[in-house]
């Protein structure tokens, strides 16, 4: 009887849960995309290929697939500072990622393809003051995360609806423009709280 219960329990802890196997397949197909497909300088076309092949994968709910376009309010900086990027601290007009659940995936952030909690990525990506070695003269680099602007693209949209130009590139000006308006773009609080429940 005690041998039984002892079997029972141990097969009990073995079985994975669904929400395990999602997020080790999530894991296991953003590892392979940071290592495999990364394209340096382009992170419109890394987010692209990640979501792409999350949106066939069977079991992930495409609804909570998102691509977030980062980029600075008009008028401010000309840039996005953020920290931990791939090659180190970097300087960036705007910045490209996939959120899936309030959890971010982004080929640029860190030595590693890391999942981190949206409240996590912003916090280490944008929020640390620039060291001074790291200033430039007379050159912003950092925009406090205050003045940061997000829009949010549904995955599906963001693969189906993307236009290229005529050389093949992503026209990923057309994201951080919206003349259409189909993405209302929010502060860095608003994404927060956006995901806070989740």
């Amino acid at each position: 009887m005690i041998i039984r219960l002892v079997i029972f329990f141990a097969a009990a802890y073995a079985v994975e849960f669904p929400c395990e196997q999602e997020w080790s397949k999530m894991d296991s197909i953003f590892q392979k995309s940071y290592a495999c497909d990364y394209v340096d300088g382009n992170c419109y076309q890394n987010a692209h290929t990640l979501a792409s092949k999350l949106l066939t994968e069977p079991g992930i709910d495409k609804t909570q697939l998102y691509v977030a376009y980062v980029y600075p309010r008009p008028g401010n900086a000309s840039s996005v500072y953020a920290r931990g990027g791939r090659n180190g601290s970097q300087e960036w007009k705007y910045h490209v990622l996939v959120v899936y659940k309030g959890q971010v995936m982004d080929h640029d952030h860190g030595k590693s393809a890391t999942i981190k909690k949206v409240s996590d990525y912003i916090e280490d990506m944008f929020e640390k003051d620039i060291p001074e070695e790291k200033m430039i003269e007379g050159q912003h680099l950092f925009e406090p995360r205050s003045d940061a602007l997000i829009r949010l693209i549904p995955a599906t949209d963001y693969v189906d609806q993307t236009l290229r130009t005529h050389s093949g590139v992503i026209d990923y000006q057309r994201y951080i423009n919206d003349r259409e308006g189909r993405y209302p773009a929010m502060n860095i609080k608003q994404f927060l709280e956006r995901f806070s429940d989740i």
